[in-house]
């Protein structure tokens, strides 16, 4: 009696092991359908032609053709130039200018 009593909690106990690995796939399974439908949205969003002119306009800086463009400055760049300093500068000749784009001088012009 003890053996046919093994074998039946041995039997019972490999059934409780797959019934919980099924509810644990089956919410896998659930899961990953959730992320399908989200990518598939995403998917949907990023082909609709809004998205993709919004992202031309904002992160590569276009534009449509026969549209105008007025870019307004923030006015933060003021620079101030004294009279002592503006005396006879000469314009720089391009192997200056290499010169200083080479050793990351910065360039007077």
């Amino acid at each position: 009696m003890a053996l046919v009593a093994f074998g039946y909690a041995r039997a019972y106990y490999q059934d409780y092991q797959v019934r919980q690995e099924i509810k644990e796939l089956e919410e896998v399974h659930n899961n990953l359908k959730v992320r399908q439908f989200e990518l598939l949205d995403l998917i949907k969003k990023v082909s609709s032609p809004e998205y993709v002119e919004e992202k031309a306009r904002t992160e590569l800086n276009m534009k449509k053709i026969g549209e105008q463009v007025i870019v307004i400055d923030s006015g933060n760049d003021v620079t101030s130039t004294k009279k002592s300093d503006a005396v006879d500068e000469k314009p720089l000749s391009n192997p200056i200018k290499w010169w200083y784009y080479f050793t990351h001088k910065g360039s007077k012009q």
